[in-house]
């Protein structure tokens, strides 16, 4: 008589045959067993501390949600989702014309977060300074020693009393580089605005030069109040006990002050007083706002009245709380300057059009913007996607010393950004 385990073994071969789960169970485990000796056999290393990888690794993104990396490459994906990559063939500076610590601190939050070596755009910062003062000379060291791999010194111009010639900071720029020339006083860049200017002027090389959507540019300023992105603000005529526009700010959102509720005649709609002073929304028709007397040109009130400026500064804030929703208020395509003059805070230019551009004069802004843009029938256009914001011009700079704008500029970049250099 045949034992029994030759029974029951036969037995499961029957089962095996038309039992459709145990065939299952079965197969799962052949497939578990075959996978587990190919890993036990496969040769493994490990790197350590020590050790390096053979492919270069790809350094993790920082700051912004939109930068990465693709490819081993700058990659950034805008809110429609579309992902530009950077040119690996394209060598993109920025030129900072370099005067005043006060602002670069904050700028340098920016500029930091768009090199390549964290997931931007910029190889490079170049330094060009045109200052005697040996506070911002000092600084200057300190950041360029800060910033070895990124930051580097340009040009050092000769102080004059001019402060408007700025005709020498353009000489030394590389024919194959791809610029973006910034103002020290630039206190705001929005993520996606350096990626914009870089795959605007690379896909775009019909035209002279592109600029930012500069908040607080005169001739932008007429634009931004028509598309609704200015509210209604009016300085504070008796501020907090004690308030005062330097000292340190925690917080720059626009919901946590009061707001002016009364309603305002016309002829004393916008008096600001002598003293420092904050500026509050205000429940009033924007026809008694500072930006109400706006206009679409390069010297009007957008540039030689402070109040304006104090009141897109404001806007901002507010816009800014509100988030994406908030600064969409902004956007637009393309403003076509059609060889009008437009204050260059932040442009992007190749090199070998600026070369062939000099001998650049005293007044820089009016030749690229005008003479050269007309002389090669090539336009001055405006990114409207390249949100930035710039601080004063030099007759605004004195009324906006009496506010806390630098101070919230200077908030929300620690806010955003972390810790700023001291």
């Amino acid at each position: 008589m045949a034992p029994q385990y030759t029974y029951k073994y036969q037995q499961l071969g029957t089962h095996l045959k038309t039992n459709r789960k145990l065939q299952g169970i079965v197969g799962a485990g052949f497939i578990f067993l075959l996978f587990a000796g190919i890993w036990a056999w496969t040769p493994r290393h490990y790197h350590t501390s020590e050790e390096k990888p053979d492919s270069p690794s790809i350094p993790a993104p920082v700051f912004a949600t939109g930068k990465g990396w693709k490819g081993g490459r700058p990659a950034y994906t805008f809110a429609d989702g579309t992902t530009y990559e950077k040119p690996p063939e394209i060598k993109v500076h920025a030129l900072v014309f370099y005067g005043r610590w006060d602002r670069v601190q904050v700028l340098d939050c920016y500029l930091r977060k768009n090199l390549v070596k964290n997931g931007g755009f910029l190889d490079k910062v170049v330094f060009v300074s045109n200052t005697a003062d040996e506070h911002d000379l000092a600084a200057l060291e300190k950041i360029l020693k800060n910033e070895p791999e990124g930051y580097v010194r340009g040009r050092k111009m000769k102080p004059t009393k001019d402060k408007l010639d700025f005709h020498n900071a353009w000489e030394g720029v590389e024919s194959d580089v791809l610029y973006i020339k910034i103002d020290d006083d630039i206190l705001y860049i929005h993520d996606d605005a350096i990626p914009q200017l870089v795959q605007y002027r690379i896909t775009h090389p019909e035209y002279l030069m592109i600029s930012a959507n500069v908040i607080n540019n005169p001739e932008l300023s007429w634009v931004h109040t028509r598309m609704g992105a200015v509210h209604p603000f009016l300085p504070e005529m008796t501020p907090p006990k004690g308030f005062n526009p330097v000292a340190h700010l925690a917080d720059w959102k626009i919901s946590k002050l009061p707001r002016i509720k009364s309603s305002i005649a016309s002829e004393d709609a916008y008096i600001t007083p002598a003293h420092p002073h904050r500026w509050l929304p205000a429940d009033v028709s924007m026809d008694f706002t500072p930006v109400s007397g706006t206009e679409y040109n390069a010297f009007g009130p957008g540039w030689n009245d402070w109040r304006v400026a104090a009141q897109q500064h404001y806007s901002f804030f507010q816009n800014a709380e509100k988030g994406a929703t908030g600064l969409a208020a902004y956007q637009f395509d393309t403003w076509d300057m059609n060889y009008e003059r437009l204050s260059i805070n932040m442009v992007t230019i190749w090199g070998k059009d600026v070369i062939k551009a000099f001998p650049i004069p005293r007044d820089d802004e009016a030749h690229l913007t005008q003479v050269v843009s007309r002389l090669t029938k090539r336009h001055v256009v405006v990114n409207g996607q390249a949100l930035a914001a710039h601080y004063a011009y030099g007759v605004q700079k004195d009324g906006l010393a009496k506010t806390d704008v630098l101070q919230r500029y200077r908030a929300y970049a620690q806010e955003y950004c972390g810790k700023l250099l001291v």
